[in-house]
């Protein structure tokens, strides 16, 4: 049996990062079935963020093992919307149709804004019209913060959420992920490890321990949430975004208190289109 597994980094508007970890899947804030399917015209400038997914395959050997292969990689971008259209459209981000990839090559993730002539949300993607006029700029308030704060130094506060699907729930415990990423029971070979080690101690990544602002209280950086959305079958941006709008209205928000925030998908996920510029 093979399986696919996926590892999304996205670099948001606040300097924060969103990591995507997928198990069979490639990865939605849910607004509601009548704004899905009705269309909504975008009113403010959104701002890009830059997607960098590793796919894995997973092959059994037994019953007891599996094997883990990297297969290959894939870029692509969303837009984060501003709070009017984000209310309206019930997602932070949505995925981008009709641009030509080459247009988007020297944007500055996170800091670039985009406004399109046009322009429609549809099931939680961004529609560019045939033609339509497509101006870039830069959002100025994000753009201080990106310069006042270093991605690439420092302690960084980090976020794991796991998640309890229909139908399916990410493979690894909480236990296990912590361990994984951070070290807390005996695992020298971490995610934090590895970039302490390639930035010379420069770069550390910190589970996030206490009490959030929504009341939840984290405990060795991982949080744990339920979601409504039967995930074998889904689509990846289905279960993702059903996994943000879980976990920010647990933690009050979730790009104001952390640095990096990873979320861990569960397998039977299926993969959206790859070409969804």
């Amino acid at each position: 049996m093979q399986k696919l597994a996926a590892i999304v980094w996205i670099l948001v508007s606040r300097a924060v990062q969103y990591r995507v970890i997928a198990d069979n899947s490639l990865n939605s804030l849910r607004g509601s079935t009548e704004n899905a399917h009705r269309g909504l015209r975008v009113q403010h400038p959104c701002t890009l963020v830059h997607i960098e997914t590793q796919y894995e395959n997973e092959i059994a050997i037994d019953d007891d093992e599996s094997r883990r292969l990297q297969s290959y990689g894939e870029d692509n971008y969303k837009c984060e919307l501003q709070e009017e259209d984000r209310k309206a459209a019930g997602k932070y981000f949505v995925s981008i149709h009709g641009i030509e990839s080459d247009q988007l090559k020297n944007i500055t993730s996170g800091e670039t804004t985009m406004v399109v002539d046009g322009a429609m949300i549809m099931d939680g993607s961004l529609y560019v019209p045939a033609g339509a006029a497509v101006e870039f700029g830069i959002n100025e308030y994000n753009n201080r913060r990106l310069q006042q704060t270093s991605v690439v130094e420092g302690t960084k506060k980090v976020l794991v959420v796991r998640a309890n699907g229909k139908g399916a729930t990410t493979t690894a415990s909480k236990e296990i992920l912590s361990d994984k990423f951070f070290g807390t029971n005996g695992d020298t070979a971490t995610l934090r490890s590895q970039y302490l080690a390639c930035s010379h101690g420069k770069l550390d990544f910190q589970p996030f321990q206490g009490r959030t602002l929504g009341g939840a209280v984290i405990d060795k950086g991982v949080l744990e949430v339920n979601i409504d959305t039967y995930v074998p079958g889904a689509s990846r941006y289905t279960v993702e975004d059903a996994l943000e709008e879980a976990a920010d209205a647990l933690v009050g928000d979730l790009r104001e208190q952390f640095d990096h925030v990873m979320l861990c998908l569960p397998p039977g996920t299926k993969a959206g289109s790859i070409n969804n510029w």
